[in-house]
């Protein structure tokens, strides 16, 4: 199809089942159909959530710096996103006037891309160089599957385990952070929103200003330093007497995890072989570590408290920081 009819279908298709969510009726009984909506509502942001790592990495395949950038304008929406639905729920409006503000912005954004000459349709059989534009993405010729063999004959197995790990702690923090702050802390929702807007600024201020210091210290270093930090973030947090205490430890987290995955990418687009095949695998894999994280706190949390679930989450850092040093030892 093309980037921009994929990323205008994908964002058409989000807001479409956006307001579909908004209009679930209440009540347990409706529970089935609103997790249905909302679980095929996150496989269309991942449409355009792939369309645009492939066309970023694409584009500035050798470019770490520029690529950190790009991607610190998701932390730019995640922190108003956030702000927003604090404040709303703060005013006692409900959880439908975010999905309601989310399927209007996106629909509008859908349709513009539809009309845009951005990104064209045409596209390559072979990678392209470094300088590259995205309107020149390859076309996809492959499967899941073989986008994953393109990592074992890019020798990126190593990075991949980095990627599953960090990606695990990312999706963990988005979506446990908050709910730690409320629960064991017993913060407000805004309280707890203002944190995780707190860490998204952040991450969108280290991804701005760490940008020129990656092609000095190199990808896996940064990829080192995200990890750390994220890891005593969490340690902060888990241990944390306070909501101020705990909420600082979830900024860090927030914002350390930000630099792994596009520093990640970095490395993949600049891998020897199909640069385009090993970016789609890699991006695999972590949208795998999204998927588990969450699912690894919410049962360790069930079975031996909220707290255990993120202590997890520390082991996890510091796990992936024994890859790190794999990673490099074999990239060497």
């Amino acid at each position: 199809l093309g980037p921009r009819r994929t990323l205008a279908l994908g964002a058409v298709g989000w807001a479409v089942l956006s307001a579909c969510m908004l209009m679930v009726p209440g009540g347990a009984s409706m529970m089935l159909l609103f997790a249905l909506a909302l679980a095929v509502a996150v496989g269309a942001t991942g449409t355009v959530d792939a369309t645009m790592n492939a066309c970023a990495a694409h584009a500035l395949a050798g470019h770490p710096r520029r690529l950190v950038r790009f991607h610190s304008i998701y932390n730019l929406g995640a922190l108003a996103g956030s702000l927003l639905t604090g404040i709303a729920l703060h005013e006692d409006l409900t959880w439908r006037f975010g999905w309601a503000v989310c399927s209007g912005l996106v629909l509008a954004i859908g349709i513009a891309t539809a009309r845009s000459k951005g990104l064209s349709t045409a596209s390559l059989t072979s990678p392209a160089p470094a300088t590259a534009t995205a309107e020149r993405l390859p076309a996809a010729t492959s499967s899941v599957f073989s986008a994953l063999l393109a990592l074992q004959r890019s020798r990126l197995w190593a990075l991949s385990a980095v990627m599953l790990a960090t990606a695990l702690l990312e999706g963990a923090i988005s979506t446990w952070g908050v709910l730690y702050l409320r629960e064991a802390l017993a913060a407000s929702a805004l309280i707890g929103s203002a944190a995780y807007a707190a860490g998204e600024a952040m991450a969108a201020t280290t991804r701005a200003a760490a940008a020129p210091a990656m092609g000095r210290v190199g990808a896996l270093v940064g990829i080192a330093i995200g990890s750390g930090t994220a890891g005593l973030g969490l340690l902060l947090e888990a241990l944390a007497p306070s909501v101020l205490v705990g909420g600082i430890g979830l900024a860090l987290a927030t914002g350390g995890i930000s630099l792994c995955w596009p520093l990640a990418i970095s490395i993949a687009a600049r891998a020897p072989g199909d640069p385009v095949q090993s970016v789609a695998g890699l991006n695999t894999v972590g949208y795998l570590g999204i998927v588990i994280g969450p699912m690894a706190v919410g049962w360790t949390a069930d079975t031996f408290g909220l707290q255990a679930g993120i202590l997890l989450l520390v082991g996890v850092a510091a796990v992936s920081m024994g890859l790190i040093a794999l990673a490099r030892t074999i990239t060497r």
